[in-house]
């Protein structure tokens, strides 16, 4: 399986290390998904990271979100996006998600943004919450 994690997902894990999206993390680091990612999504999730609102949250230095971010980079698959996509209109960032897993022929991207869960799918890519993707894996188990 292929996910893209939305930014909102690699926050929560980070600041709720006993959460689902933390769970997902571990998972990933089990190799039971791979996780795919662009050079502007991690740009996205180290911006966030350092938010003067959520820095307080999660407590890391500068350096250990680095270390966050090179993980992703490391253990992620790098995708080369190929295709411009507009399908968000109500909060067109989050397009960088669905052109990640477009270009990369993703299975799910995880998100806990309402405008994504909206969306349900993008062509054969299905867009859920970390606790419904949970729900999925442990049944494929």
């Amino acid at each position: 399986m292929r996910l893209v994690l939305d930014t909102n997902v690699v926050a929560s894990a980070v600041i709720s290390p006993g959460g689902p999206p933390a769970r997902l993390l571990e998972l990933w680091r089990q190799e039971v998904f791979d996780v795919l990612v662009s050079e502007p999504i991690l740009t996205e999730y180290r911006r966030v990271l350092r938010y003067d609102r959520i820095r307080p949250r999660h407590g890391l230095s500068d350096q250990e979100i680095d270390e966050v971010i090179d993980d992703f980079r490391r253990f992620g698959d790098l995708v080369h996006v190929t295709a411009s996509i507009t399908a968000i209109t109500a909060d067109p960032d989050d397009d960088m998600f669905i052109e990640c897993a477009a270009s990369s022929e993703a299975d799910y991207i995880i998100s806990g943004d309402s405008h994504l869960l909206e969306l349900r799918t993008y062509q054969h890519i299905q867009i859920l919450s970390p606790s419904v993707f949970l729900l999925l894996i442990e049944r494929s188990e």
